[in-house]
């Protein structure tokens, strides 16, 4: 069995990192505040990767896109993984993720999706 090396780590962990075609923000929710003026609640986020335009990342589609009209709007429906660096740490369910495509597979809209 070979022993690897500090160096084959490197080299490893930036051919991986050189697959992260997209950018994404990750979110953890903390909470709300009220606006003073209107009274409406707002979620408050920290964010956990990803400052200040997003952090690399993949996005991989793993259904066909599913086009819906809802309320008279076109929707499209596209089920993704997402693959952030193995150092982007403290991801939980319910946290939100902004993605920010530039991929081979970048739909043309940008939303906030749950992150797991």
């Amino acid at each position: 069995m070979d022993i690897l090396t500090a160096a084959d780590v490197i080299g490893a962990r930036g051919f991986a990192e050189s697959l992260l075609w997209d950018r994404c923000v990750i979110k953890h929710h903390t909470g709300e505040s009220m606006d003073p003026d209107t009274g409406q609640l707002t979620p408050d986020y920290a964010i956990l990767y990803g400052v200040p335009d997003g952090g690399p990342c993949r996005f991989k589609a793993v259904s066909a896109a599913i086009d819906r009209d809802v309320w008279e709007q076109g929707l499209t429906i596209i089920r993704a993984v997402l693959h952030p660096p193995v150092d982007s740490a403290g991801i939980e369910v319910e946290d939100k993720v902004w993605p920010n495509w530039r991929g081979p597979q970048a739909p043309s809209f940008r939303r906030e999706h749950d992150a797991i």
